[in-house]
């Protein structure tokens, strides 16, 4: 299910080329020594887990935002930079080597979610839920790229039993991120839940 891909790779230290901080966090360069002897342990490692756990990640993504995808329909890959990424319009997530190893699970069930969040909110449920006929009308590319990373803060509430460490997001969100912690406590609705997430966001 995981492989290493050159050509994933190449994409994912593109994405990243130049990055030294994201929304507050520092980004630090891969150690150059490490990605020959890890990466075929991580993939082993990451192939038993979603061969366990692949379905139910799945299907509650299905339940909070609607069947979007399926485990097949996503792509796996390992890459050698110290951060994950993901691809919503080629389907794929490409998982860093230099995580700890603790928190694997979050990190990949962190990039399916992004996956997600960007057909759920392109969805005609959540458009006409918000009274718009484009996402474009709620939301800048710069804005949903931001708020992506702030509700990840669902997978401590709903996925608490499939991770080992909690979703800790970056340190410029966590006001907001204990905010809709509280409010999905209060009423757990996806669908207004992330609608009240837009407004809080673009509160400041």
């Amino acid at each position: 299910m995981f492989e290493y891909s050159k050509k994933i790779d190449d994409w994912s230290q593109d994405m990243i080329k130049g990055l030294t901080e994201i929304w507050g966090n520092k980004i630090s360069k891969a150690p150059d020594d490490v990605a020959p002897f890890t990466i075929k342990y991580l993939v082993t490692y990451l192939d038993g887990y979603m061969k366990e756990y692949g379905q139910k990640i799945i299907d509650r993504f299905d339940v909070l935002m609607g069947k979007l995808l399926g485990q097949n329909n996503v792509s796996y890959y390992v890459n050698t930079t110290p951060v994950s990424l993901h691809n919503s319009s080629e389907f794929f997530v490409s998982i860093g080597e230099c995580h700890s190893f603790i928190s694997y699970p979050t990190v990949v069930i962190h990039e399916i979610c992004h996956i997600y969040f960007y057909y759920f909110i392109r969805s005609q449920n959540f458009l006409s839920f918000n009274k718009v006929s484009d996402i474009s009308e709620l939301l800048t590319e710069s804005q949903e790229n931001e708020l992506k990373e702030i509700i990840t803060v669902i997978l401590n509430l709903e996925f608490s039993d499939l991770i080992n460490q909690d979703d800790q997001g970056y340190p410029d969100h966590q006001v907001i991120r204990r905010e809709l912690q509280a409010l999905w406590l209060e009423k757990p609705d996806f669908i207004s839940w992330v609608s009240a997430a837009i407004k809080m966001y673009k509160r400041g």
